[in-house]
């Protein structure tokens, strides 16, 4: 089948043809328009990516010393567990900071530039043996995991000399940075992934990170519930070659600082931290069976390293590139986040949030149909990032380092139905105003009759309508493809919309105007996507867009459009008509009293 923009170009290389031949220029120019007929003609029908929703983050605790991580116990309590970088661990019971720390061992520990105590991680049964780890540096500089016990009779706090050593690596004397310092239970495995960096220093001297007889600069793989401490899983890639230490999952990383594991699907995000030059991210299938080498000292991010050529052979593990790099001119430290998987915003799903720590940067990118990676969407917020985190849901949270005022924010979408700002969200002015703007109308037509712009905007009234018209776009972003196949169309979304906000719910909602072959094509996953943000109630809808030919009930009109989605076009439905474009014009539709 040729698409519509295939037989465009066919009818356009037509014309083409006999311009150029009567110019003597067919036999040159004609394979070379022939070949984008060819080329559109067996391109797959593959939905191109909606612009990313816009994102904000919402405070949730500030005045907090260093942060460096966050995570859930997974015990349904609800509770977040921030880890200070001085040695304490401290709740967040969804209102505030618990005055009291969960665990505090600062006196064990070295503090701070890249050492201190680094991450935390609950183990699956948690809520049964109370077991947690910690990953920290000791006094002498070296990494410790260590295991420790809730207390009993108070799940706010831990019993401090419960500690049980599960592992020591020893760090280099000489350097105190590159310490990893990531703890995971995979959702795969249930398996402890620990991420460790090359030891310090610049551009691993020693080449630890590729050393089958060092720790450091790995992903290692153990099992914390068997063996004393622990055993090495029977399936790690190395367990039968006695050159190689069992622990080693993978090589090759210079500071795995945080890395993550998608909870839906079980694999693996690594932010490795770079050297001169390059920042980049490692993805690791869940589907693998461990052994890939992220090609450190070899390789920073695509690029040679040490040697400066021919650096793409490894002694041990396959070689594997990142799946996203980039240069110091954007970020110098980058810190790894988490792909969210949360069901508060679904038109966040699958994307990947990450960050850098040294030009406070936050970016999302994420994957299509086919398995590739979009361009990095930078946000608009500046927050030195130390580390992501999510909740028992998997909500997702973003930390602000500070040594007295860090904070703890939430990741929410920023589009606000507030567009005539006026401090109410809910009134039906702000759908009216979306409405419109999704059917197309612009300037005048879309604000007239229901916005006063001496009050929105009585220092400047003149910058009213392009500051609204910017939130509405916003809101189109997110919001504007309801049925998730890639075409914000008025006279499809926005009529879903319309419905929506009509009171309208089941078969009737989608009738006639959904995609059969789209993401979102059933009632529920609209109802679901339209459910996920702060839509104001539902409301006449004669105070709107509609029918100019008929007044009816918005129940009338649904059902006059379930007898005719048989036989009529989705674009029929509400059609913006030249006359109701002209009532928008001369301000008729007045809001809702």
């Amino acid at each position: 089948m040729f698409s519509v923009r295939a037989l465009k170009i066919f009818f356009w290389n037509c014309a083409m043809s006999i311009f150029l031949i009567r110019l003597n220029l067919a036999s040159i120019v004609l394979p070379l328009l022939s070949f984008f007929v060819v080329a559109e003609s067996h391109r797959s029908p593959v939905y191109a990516l909606t612009p990313f929703p816009l994102i904000t983050l919402e405070s949730k605790a500030a005045g907090l010393s260093r942060p460096v991580a966050v995570t859930h116990a997974g015990d349904g309590s609800g509770r977040l567990f921030v880890t200070l970088q001085g040695g304490e661990i401290v709740i967040f019971d969804g209102s505030q900071v618990l005055p009291t720390p969960f665990l505090d061992i600062s006196q064990l520990i070295s503090c701070c530039g890249e050492q201190g105590l680094l991450s935390v991680a609950f183990h699956p049964n948690y809520e049964t043996n109370g077991f947690f780890f910690v990953n920290y540096t000791n006094t002498s500089g070296d990494t410790v995991v260590e295991r420790y016990t809730v207390s009993v009779g108070n799940p706010n706090a831990a019993d401090p000399n419960s500690g049980v050593t599960i592992l020591t690596v020893d760090q280099l004397d000489t350097e105190s940075n590159h310490n990893g310092g990531q703890l995971q239970f995979s959702p795969q495995d249930g398996f402890l992934y620990i991420g460790m960096g090359d030891g310090g220093g610049s551009g691993d001297s020693g080449n630890l990170a590729q050393s089958p007889t060092q720790l450091l600069g790995k992903m290692l793989r153990i099992d914390v519930d068997s063996g004393v401490p622990y055993a090495i899983p029977s399936d790690n890639p190395f367990v039968d070659d006695s050159n190689v230490l069992p622990e080693i999952w993978a090589f090759g990383l210079r500071n795995p600082w945080r890395f993550s594991f998608d909870r839906q699907t079980g694999d693996l995000f690594i932010g490795d931290v770079g050297q001169d030059r390059w920042e980049e991210i490692n993805f690791q299938r869940a589907s693998s069976e461990g052994g890939e080498n992220y090609g450190w000292r070899n390789m920073e991010g695509l690029h040679c390293f040490n040697p400066v050529t021919n650096c793409m052979t490894v002694d041990h593990g396959t070689l594997t590139l990142p799946i996203l790099e980039y240069d110091h001119s954007e970020g110098r430290s980058i810190t790894g986040g988490y792909r969210y998987r949360g069901t508060k915003l679904p038109q966040l799903d699958g994307i990947y949030f990450y960050g850098d720590f040294v030009f406070a940067r936050l970016w999302a990118i994420r994957q299509d149909v086919l398995g590739n990676w979009s361009a990095p969407d930078p946000l608009p917020q500046s927050i030195s990032v130390s580390g992501f985190g999510e909740d028992e849901a998997g909500e997702l949270y973003v930390l602000g380092y500070a040594a007295s005022n860090g904070t703890l924010n939430s990741i929410g979408s920023g589009v606000t139905f507030d567009t005539n700002d006026d401090g109410d969200a809910t009134s039906s002015i702000d759908a009216q105003l979306f409405i419109r703007y999704l059917f197309g109308l612009r300037g005048e037509g879309l604000f007239e009759g229901i916005v006063d712009f001496s009050q929105v905007c009585p220092t400047n009234p003149a910058e009213c309508p392009a500051l609204l018209e910017t939130r509405l776009d916003q809101a189109k972003q997110a919001y504007g493809d309801v049925d998730g196949n890639g075409i914000s169309s008025p006279m499809q979304d926005g009529q879903m919309v319309y419905r929506y906000l009509s009171g309208i719910r089941g078969p009737a909602l989608i009738a006639g105007l959904v995609d059969p072959t789209a993401p979102r094509n059933t009632p529920e996953l609209v109802e679901t996507f339209l459910d996920s943000f702060a839509l104001p109630e539902p409301f006449l809808a004669e105070s709107l867009l509609v029918d100019p030919r008929k007044e009816s009930s918005p129940s009338a009109l649904v059902e006059e459009d379930v007898q005719l989605k048989s036989s009529t076009s989705r674009s029929r439905v509400f059609p913006l008509t030249k006359s109701t474009s002209s009532r928008l014009r001369q301000g008729k539709l007045k809001r809702r009293k």
